[in-house]
């Protein structure tokens, strides 16, 4: 009966585990959002013109730069120059940048809006 008991106890004080509070305590950085840098470039061609007959020029020329900083893992806001290529005339474009990521995943579908 005796080795019966000390098993139980031997056991027993092995497994106290379930006698424990678990607390679960996190490092205040992770709290924190993080901010970082980002850095995109774009460029593609602008197709499609009314007088494309008659001058032969049917693709115009765009490309845009945009610098800024990444909130968290979903939000991201920028400022961008781009330069555009048209017909008669080019243009510097100065503008704003705001995206957000939809789901927060690897592949990033976001929506995304510029003024400027």
């Amino acid at each position: 009966m005796k080795k019966a008991f000390f098993i139980c106890v031997v056991i027993l004080l092995s497994k106290a585990s379930w006698a424990e509070k678990k607390t679960d305590y996190t490092d205040s950085t992770t709290l924190k959002k993080k901010v970082s840098y980002f850095f995109t470039f774009g460029m593609g061609a602008m197709i499609g013109c009314n007088a494309c007959q008659s001058t032969g020029n049917v693709a115009n020329f765009t490309t845009s730069s945009v610098h800024g900083i990444q909130i968290g893992k979903r939000l991201s806001l920028g400022a961008g120059v781009g330069f555009d290529s048209y017909e008669n005339w080019k243009t510097m474009p100065i503008f704003g940048s705001a995206s957000f990521d939809l789901f927060g995943r690897k592949n990033k579908i976001f929506s995304q809006m510029n003024y400027g």
